[in-house]
Formats: structure tokens, C-alpha cells, sequence
């Protein structure tokens, strides 16, 4: 055993030899400015990090010693997988527009990634078995590639880390002039773009056929509401913290961050908490101890997964979610499917609500895929058209829901206007019912809504 340490600490760095740390080199170069900039960074982390690489280097080569006699094909499959493992993300998507566009053949992930596989061992094969070539002149590129890459990354012109805790909030201080406590809903529409700025493009009045309704459902509503951000994620968690997006640096905040600093720790969610209010969460956020409905974003929630976010551990985390634990084909179903559970099952799930019970709803509607079948047959999103088709549905569909839900206070909103078309994506639609029109006249945008849930409790 002696002998076999001995042997790997003298090849742990022969440059001639395939070397899993000189392949990973360069995606911790890509990565490493966005991976110290982690939230859930820390020198430790890195530390062991860096040892766990070099514990698997060395274990690699102490395998290689003790099976010499395949030895080589030892290392064209560990490399194989090492550089696909880490690489293999980058291929998905362009491989995929490739076939699909050229030969309208579709090609899945998993089948990219053990196309890639395959192709990398056949490669390999031919070059070191075949042609008898060794390492080094790969090694050489790596590190180099690895070593510039890392220097780029302290580049001074690169994204400055950002202080996540001199972010201040704007919260209003909201009292409803009904005294009566009642379960308040928060639905948000996602990518809900507003008629008013629907009317601007297409001139049809029956493009307001929903707010009319609302309205004489003894609705507030307002065409035209603005909101501050045109992420998902950014736009819900300003909501449950009283309106960050006053912050210059808050739109810069990666997803990572967002979900570890404001929505597992929500002002809002944190005040209600204090007021003995339950919450409950359908939503697809984790938010505080509250667990989302179901997972349609997929984000890193620890410092390995942070490592880990461009490779293929995060493209098969996406890809084995589960809905009601079944296994789906494909994430529109996923979608359509959380969406069908919210629109048919939401009255009889939330029923027996408290009345200080704060419900917060995510419905994945107007936004892409354009899908809920067998009503709305699939419809790729290729212009603003495309997309008014399936608002009216969801205007339909909301319809059937709302009428179930007179008893509750509730809000209905767009988390940001349609983005990517002749739209403006900060114009979005909001709608109040049962809430007093004096409250309301503090609300300025989406994101001052968090205000106005606290101060119905």
C-alpha cells in the first residue's frame, strides 16, 4: 500500500498523464468570480472543496496503479465522464438547435450528453490507443486555458460583490379600515402583461372584457400597474420584503442569493409570523420554512451546488422533478400540470383557511409554454399574437377560479410584464378585492404589495 502512495504522489503531477484537476481547471475559471460571490461562500468551503478535487485525483491514480493492466482504458472513461460531467451542459442547447432546426429531429439532454460520452471515449480511444499520443499537450492547453481564465476572474472591471445586507426596504405602514380579519390570497400571474399596454399594440376594446368583470365583481382594478422588475424571482421576493427594488444594486442579485438572503428569510412572512398568521405556500419558491408547491426553478441551495450549477449534476436535478410524484416527460408538462392543480384544486386546498391565514399562489400563466391541454393545444410563443391567445385563456380560465373566492381578501397580479416583444415588460395588471380603496391609494407598484398584506393582518 505504501508502495502505491509513493507511486501516485510521484505521478499526482506527471504532465504526460491524463489529469482530472487540469480538465476541471478551467470551469473553476469560468465560474470562480460567480462561486466566491455565493452566498454561501466561505474560505472553509473553498478549502474543501479544493481538497475534495484533490482527494478524487488522488484516488483516481491510486485505482489506475492498482488495476496497471487497464490502466488506459481506466482513464479514457474516467476522463471521458470528468469532461462531459463538467462541459456536456454547454453542448445541450446548441446541439439541440442544431438537429431540431436542420432536420427538425429532436434530441433530448440525456441523450446529448451520452452522445458527448460516447464520442469522447471513441476519441480517446483512437488517439492514445490508436495513434499512441499522451497527455501533454492537452495538460498544457488546460492549464493555461485554466490559469487565464482564473486570472480574468479578479479582473477589476468584474461585477463587484454586492452587500446584500445594506439593502434597505421601503415599507409603508397600511391599516385597512375594515376591522373584520379574513384569509388574504396573493396570486401572481407570471408574465402577465397589462391591457393598456396590449391596447396600445392591437386597438381592441375586448381586451378589457376581465377588468370589466372584476369590476362589477366589486373589484379595484388597474390596467395598467407598474412594476419594478421583469425577473420572477427578483419581483416575488422585493413583494415579501416591503420593495427592494428601490436598491440600485438588487437587479444585479443572482438567484442564488434572492433565495438564500429574502425568501428564506421574508420580512413579510417574518412580521405575519409575529401576528400568529399562518401561511401557506403554493408558490414555487421556497419561502422562510414554508417548502414550494412544486419546483419549476431550479436554483443552487449550498456552496457544492453553487460549484456544481453549470455542469450536468444541475441539468439532471432539472430534469428528475417529479409532480405529485409522478416522473413527466418534460418540463412544459411539469408546467401545465402546476398550473391545472392550481386552477381546479386551489378552492377545496385552501377551504378550511384560518381567518389570519396568508395564501400565497403562483399560477405559471400567460407566461410560456403556451400549453394546457387538451383546452389550449400547444402553441410555440413566436410573436405578441402567439401570446394574446393564450392571455385571453388565462383570463378565462382565472374567471372560473376567482368565482369560487369571494370570501377571502385577495390580490391578483402580474409579477412583471411579457418581455422579449414589442411589450413593455414593467407594465403589468393588478386587482383588489376586498380591500378598502383608501389602503390602496399607497400602493404605487407590484413590489409595495408585501405593505398591504401585513397591514391586513
Amino acid at each position: 500500500m505504501n508502495s502505491s502512495i509513493k507511486e501516485v504522489s510521484n505521478n499526482l503531477f506527471d504532465i504526460k498523464k491524463a489529469s482530472l484537476i487540469i480538465i476541471i481547471l478551467p470551469y473553476i475559471g469560468f465560474n470562480f468570480q460567480e462561486l466566491i460571490q455565493s452566498p454561501f461562500y466561505s474560505i472553509t468551503n473553498l478549502f474543501f472543496l479544493l481538497a475534495t478535487l484533490f482527494l478524487i485525483e488522488f484516488f483516481y491514480k491510486l485505482i489506475k496503479i492498482k488495476f496497471k493492466k487497464y490502466g488506459t482504458f481506466i482513464t479514457i472513461i474516467v476522463t471521458s465522464f470528468v469532461m462531459v460531467f463538467f462541459y456536456g451542459y454547454y453542448f445541450v442547447n446548441p446541439i439541440y438547435n442544431f438537429f431540431n432546426i436542420n432536420w427538425a429531429i429532436e434530441i433530448r439532454g440525456l441523450a446529448t450528453i451520452l452522445l458527448l460520452l460516447i464520442i469522447s471515449i471513441c476519441l480517446q480511444y483512437f488517439i492514445v490507443l490508436k495513434k499512441k499520443a499522451n497527455y501533454k499537450n492537452l495538460n498544457i492547453f488546460l492549464l493555461v486555458f485554466g490559469i487565464v481564465t482564473l486570472i480574468a476572474a479578479h479582473n477589476p472591471n468584474s461585477k463587484n460583490k454586492i452587500n446584500y445586507n445594506s439593502f434597505h426596504n421601503a415599507y409603508k405602514s397600511i391599516h385597512l379600515q375594515d376591522s373584520v380579519v379574513k384569509p388574504v390570497l396573493l396570486i401572481v400571474l407570471d408574465e402577465y402583461n397589462s391591457p393598456d399596454n396590449l391596447y396600445t399594440l392591437f386597438k381592441d376594446s375586448n381586451l378589457y372584457q376581465f377588468s370589466t368583470q372584476l369590476k362589477k365583481d366589486g373589484w379595484e382594478v388597474r390596467n395598467n400597474s407598474y412594476s419594478y422588475e421583469t425577473s420572477t424571482i427578483h419581483s416575488v421576493a422585493s413583494i415579501l420584503n416591503y420593495n427592494l427594488s428601490l436598491n440600485k444594486d438588487y437587479k444585479e442579485s443572482d438567484l442564488a442569493a434572492i433565495e438564500y438572503y429574502y425568501l428564506k428569510h421574508s420580512l413579510l412572512i417574518d412580521s405575519l409570523y409575529k401576528k400568529d398568521v399562518k401561511f401557506i405556500n403554493f408558490g414555487i419558491f421556497d419561502i422562510n420554512n414554508n417548502e414550494k408547491k412544486y419546483s419549476l426553478y431550479i436554483y443552487p441551495e449550498s456552496f457544492t451546488e453553487n460549484f456544481l450549477i453549470y455542469t450536468c449534476y444541475m441539468f439532471a436535478k432539472r430534469q428528475l422533478i417529479k409532480f405529485n410524484d409522478e416522473r413527466l416527460n418534460n418540463k412544459d408538462e411539469l408546467i401545465m400540470e402546476h398550473n391545472k392543480f392550481i386552477l381546479n384544486n386551489i378552492t377545496s386546498e385552501i377551504d378550511k383557511a384560518d381567518a389570519k391565514t396568508f395564501i400565497k399562489i403562483h399560477l405559471y400563466m400567460p407566461h410560456a409554454p403556451l400549453y394546457y391541454e387538451p383546452e389550449f393545444k400547444k402553441l410555440e410563443l413566436k410573436n405578441v399574437n402567439d401570446y394574446l391567445q393564450y392571455w385571453n385563456f388565462t383570463n378565462k380560465k382565472l374567471t372560473e377560479m376567482l368565482s369560487k373566492l369571494n370570501k377571502y381578501r385577495i390580490i391578483l397580479t402580474g409579477d412583471h410584464g411579457l418581455r422579449g416583444m414589442p411589450t413593455n415588460p414593467h407594465s403589468t395588471f393588478t386587482a383588489f378585492y376586498g380591500f378598502d380603496s383608501t389602503a390602496l391609494k399607497s400602493i404605487h407598484s407590484v413590489q409595495d404589495l408585501g405593505s398591504l398584506i401585513n397591514g391586513s393582518f
